[in-house]
C-alpha cells in the first residue's frame, strides 16, 4: 500500500480518528477484515502506537472491479 508511506514513522501516540474507503472488486469481502489488517500495518509501520487508541472508524465499502484499493486518513483527536 503505497498510501502506508505517508504515515510510516509518524507514531501518533494520542487517540485517533480513522476514515478509510476500501474499494474491492466484487461485493463478497468482509469490511472488518481490511479494517484490522489496515490497522496492524499503520502499527508495524510506527504510524500509531496502538490500534487500540482508535476512538472513532469512519469506514465505506465500495465497489470497483477495475481498480480495488484502500484509501485512509488517521486524524489525531
Amino acid at each position: 500500500m503505497l498510501q502506508m508511506l505517508n504515515y510510516k514513522y509518524d507514531l501518533i501516540e494520542t487517540e485517533f480518528k480513522f476514515v478509510i474507503d476500501v474499494y474491492y472488486d466484487s461485493r463478497r469481502p468482509d469490511l472488518d477484515n481490511s479494517l484490522k489488517v489496515v490497522l496492524d500495518c499503520l502499527q508495524k509501520a510506527g504510524a500509531i502506537k496502538n490500534d487500540n487508541r482508535c476512538l472513532e472508524i469512519i469506514a465505506k465499502k465500495h465497489l470497483d472491479k477495475e481498480n480495488p484499493r484502500v484509501k485512509f486518513t488517521i486524524l489525531p483527536i
